[in-house]
């Protein structure tokens, strides 16, 4: 799941407190602060965030109500609630609010010791699946949204335009959208989503009141990974967003070697060493490398010194005169321990030699010495 810097408001009716937690809560999240109702109002209709925390004051019990109003709204059903109070006086506070949402923390300061606490929050936070829902009816949202709420993080918005822009910066796990919208349709908000750099695989499932044959064709054109039809159940909702999460989860990397010897049983020989290490490609003369290597770069070569038509050093050298293999791995695999041997072996590009015939331990560490070096490959999301 990707993550931004969480959004987090705080409402402290009392200002020093509000000073003092600018600087250390900045090191964990973006914080937004209000000492008043006013203000509170004026932030929540500015953002929208992922975690409020309220530090409770007596001097605010004459306008819990108007803060409970205030965070009532549906917009703001999943909203998680953390409430700084003494344990003894949580009853004041929680009978104002959606109890499921609270979170009581009596012992959170407005200091380093309190940001360290929020940023533990927050990464438990990052573990629950991010569904961004997207309807403009509010009761369908409303819906969706208990269906999902003890499930997952939400985003919910009324229109596609606001969807659009939370995209810019963020990535949810899924977006559940609905189709008939006023001013621009569910359709028009998807062309839109694949058209945004990293968003043609975002998983995107249909919401509608329609199950026609139109319907279904322009969802699966537009690739959507699905399609409810509302009014939704809870737990349909809640297996198909786990089915689509499931899918998605990244594929564990599968490292690829290039073996390239003229004798076969030296080929078996390695294949068997590296039996669940990486995939190898064997090859047994270097004009057949070369051909692998015109759509493939592998993630590390095993290459022979010696082979009939051309040697191993005829092909590394080859490859070195293509800058896709620059970072490319070359191990050489020879019977010539000498050192004229071996210095053309590094001259030519190698990165290392092994001995003929190969041992068992040596090769399984320096294959993954060299393997342990790759970074990541950046796929698409």
């Amino acid at each position: 799941m990707s993550r931004c810097r969480h959004d987090v408001l705080f409402f402290d009716s009392e200002p020093t407190r509000i000073e003092q937690a600018r600087l250390p809560f900045s090191a964990v999240c973006n914080p937004r602060f209000a000492t008043k109702i006013e203000e509170l109002r004026e932030e929540l209709q500015t953002c929208r965030p992922d975690v409020f925390i309220y530090v409770y004051s007596w001097t605010d019990n004459s306008q819990l109500d108007k803060i409970a109003d205030e965070l009532n709204q549906p917009e703001f059903f999943f909203l998680p609630i953390v409430v700084v109070i003494a344990l003894d006086q949580q009853e004041l506070v929680i009978k104002h609010f959606e109890g499921e949402r609270i979170h009581i923390q009596p012992r959170m300061e407005m200091n380093e010791s309190g940001a360290d606490m929020l940023a533990s929050m927050l990464s438990e936070l990052d573990e629950l699946p991010h569904v961004c829902v997207v309807d403009d009816d509010e009761i369908s949202r409303s819906v969706v949204i208990h269906c999902l709420e003890d499930y997952c993080t939400i985003s919910s918005f009324d229109n596609g335009e606001e969807a659009l822009k939370f995209l810019d910066s963020y990535k949810p796990d899924v977006m559940l959208l609905d189709i008939n919208m006023p001013g621009m349709n569910g359709f028009d908000v998807l062309d839109r989503i694949r058209q945004k750099p990293g968003m043609k695989k975002l998983p995107v499932m249909i919401l509608t009141g329609d199950s026609d044959r139109d319907t279904v064709v322009q969802s699966v054109e537009r690739k959507a990974v699905g399609y409810l039809v509302k009014p939704v159940n809870r737990e349909e909702l809640r297996q198909r967003i786990h089915q689509i999460l499931e899918a998605n989860k990244p594929k564990p990397r599968v490292n690829v070697v290039l073996a390239v010897d003229d004798d076969v049983a030296t080929l078996k020989n390695v294949q068997a060493i590296l039996k669940g290490e990486a995939k190898i490609v064997a090859v047994n003369s270097a004009d057949q490398a070369a051909e692998y290597c015109e759509n493939n770069v592998p993630d590390l070569i095993l290459l022979d010194y010696e082979m009939p038509e051309h040697n191993g050093i005829y092909l590394l050298r080859k490859l070195r005169m293509d800058e896709r293999f620059n970072n490319c791995p070359v191990v050489m695999l020879t019977g010539n321990k000498d050192r004229a041997t071996v210095m053309s072996c590094f001259a030519s590009g190698a990165q290392g030699y092994l001995a003929k015939p190969v041992n068992a331990m040596s090769l399984r560490l320096r294959v993954r010495q060299h393997l342990s070096t790759i970074p990541e490959r950046e796929e698409e999301y």
